[in-house]
């Protein structure tokens, strides 16, 4: 296991080397996260996170320990969303609008908005 930090940035960098038997090898896990989530505001160091950070992302530590893992749940169709989506998505997160009453630019003709008659 080795650790490293650069200055002025408040990453976390773990690097945890899992061997099994019989492999001289092993395999290599990185972890790389924010400080802030296993220190308080007033900078003391809490554990459980930690632990649930690394039981999280090491196999062999999870098996061992499972009241510890963490399950990660994955954005489903993040990558597969326009830019515009994506925005509309968190103009309506964000206003309290569900998305159905939010039409999307990508959603109109052509990608632009639809302007209204003037009387």
């Amino acid at each position: 296991m080795a650790s490293k930090t650069e200055k002025h940035v408040p990453i976390y960098n773990l690097t945890v080397k899992v061997f099994s038997k019989g492999d001289k090898e092993g395999k290599t896990v990185s972890i790389k996260k924010p400080f802030t989530q296993w220190f308080d505001k007033v900078g003391h160091f809490v554990a459980f996170p930690f632990q649930q950070m690394i039981a999280t992302s090491v196999k062999v530590v999870g098996e061992a320990d499972p009241s510890k893992v963490v399950e990660v749940k994955k954005v489903h169709d993040a990558e597969d969303k326009s830019m515009d989506d994506k925005w509309a998505s968190l103009l309506a997160e964000s206003s309290g609008v569900s998305l159905d009453e939010v039409a999307s630019p990508a959603s109109t003709l052509g990608g632009r908005k639809k302007r209204g008659k003037k009387a």
